[in-house]
């Protein structure tokens, strides 16, 4: 195997196995999220390619670090757009911000849709 899975990606899959039903996407078309278009169909399982796959995630997840969970685990719950802060200053509050929220309220349920396909 080429490269490494990020772990943001493994992250997203077992989000997607354990999530609750979303909403319809507002911005992206189901072919946008169709996995199919753009992702190679899955090894046979027990194959040789299924077992390399598992055992770099095995090997992604002996390496990741309590600061790398932590780190992704702050990213995938900042779902009101707060971390923008730390790049835009200290005047991006959301509340002042009524359009960008509900832009971002939309943009995290494409998310959402995008990460249950």
């Amino acid at each position: 195997m080429r490269g490494s899975i990020p772990a943001w990606f493994v992250i997203a899959v077992l989000a997607a196995c354990c999530g609750p039903a979303v909403a319809a996407p507002v911005f992206l078309s189901p072919a946008d999220t169709d996995p199919q278009s753009y992702l190679p169909p899955p090894p046979v399982e027990g194959s040789e390619a299924a077992q390399a796959e598992l055992a770099e995630l095995d090997r992604i997840q002996e390496r990741r670090s309590q600061a790398d969970f932590d780190r992704a685990d702050r990213d995938y719950h900042a779902r009101d757009g707060s971390f923008f802060a730390e790049t835009i200053g200290p005047d991006f509050i959301l509340s002042r911000l009524p359009a960008t929220a509900h832009l971002l309220d939309n943009v995290h349920r494409d998310e959402d849709a995008a990460a249950t396909v």
